[in-house]
């Protein structure tokens, strides 16, 4: 049994997990915790989460975050055993796990993995008030005051693990959303980054489609560069479609190191909520 407990507003919407559910091919039930009683109940602070409950109820085993697939399994089959169930016929099944870039486990803040990047205010005053880590967007001026549209100018260098901004923003609870529409994509996003993919959650809620162009390196995306969302036009610029809230697959390079990404719209409806990173090696070479 799945239990969904949401990040962003936009996975409380039935319709929206049964689409993503549908998209990963999942079958089995999924509970909307959309209070979070059960997320609270269980003390989770993680996701995914995983945790096993013998006949008796009480829970066995518990996992937090990805990895650790055959452990799981074996544990599951150790407690079907003693509920009574036969499962030597069950062969183990195989997963491949991606095997970590060495560049990527760097101790050195500069180089090493790109964290998550929040762009909301929620993510980014609270980063600010633990004082255990920075905030994620770099700008003073996105500090002053929430939900307010305020013009930023990029600063020109940037640095490894934030956000920075050009043109007029609005810093919403949840997420940044550019705040006026362009003709020449003159506003835009930037980070540094470190990883050899990058996913942003983008955000398209009962709004028209609009498109999001993606460079590296001031330059448009090679399509041996591109994440599996990414398209090009006739010009050989390369963009995203959004068209519904979800996370976006950006940039997939086969060498893990530094690069610098820019993402414009000339929409008012852009909308950017968080960033991931990978560092795993191509599956050739794995």
């Amino acid at each position: 049994v799945g239990v969904q407990a949401y990040e962003f507003e936009f996975e409380k919407k039935r319709e929206n997990i049964a689409a993503a559910a549908e998209e990963a091919g999942l079958e089995y039930p999924i509970a909307i915790d959309n209070n979070r009683g059960t997320w609270e109940a269980y003390a989770n602070r993680y996701w995914p989460a995983k945790y096993l409950s013998a006949q008796d109820g009480y829970i066995r085993y518990t996992h937090f975050g990805e990895g650790q697939y055959e452990e799981t399994e074996l544990i599951i089959r150790e407690l079907l055993t003693e509920a009574g169930a036969q499962v030597s016929d069950i062969p183990l099944g195989e997963v491949v796990l991606p095997e970590y870039e060495p560049l990527a486990l760097s101790r050195d803040p500069m180089n090493s993995i790109t964290r998550e990047l929040y762009a909301g205010v929620a993510r980014n005053y609270g980063a600010l008030r633990s004082g255990s880590a920075p905030p994620y967007v770099s700008h003073e001026e996105f500090y002053l005051e929430p939900d307010a549209e305020i013009e930023y100018e990029d600063p020109g260098d940037h640095n490894n693990h934030f956000i920075y901004l050009q043109g007029l923003w609005r810093n919403d609870v949840e997420n940044l959303t550019h705040a006026r529409e362009t003709e020449n994509f003159e506003d835009y996003m930037a980070i540094k980054f470190y990883a050899t993919t990058v996913n942003l959650v983008m955000g398209g809620e009962n709004l028209p489609p609009y498109e999001v162009r993606v460079t590296l390196d001031d330059k448009a995306l090679d399509p041996a560069e591109a994440g599996a969302d990414v398209r090009f036009d006739a010009d050989g610029n390369s963009f995203v479609v959004v068209d519904e809230s979800k996370m976006y697959r950006l940039v997939s390079i086969p060498m893990f190191g530094g690069h610098e990404l820019k993402l414009s719209s000339n929409s008012s409806d852009f909308s950017a909520f968080a960033f991931t990173f990978g560092g795993f090696k191509p599956q050739s070479e794995s």
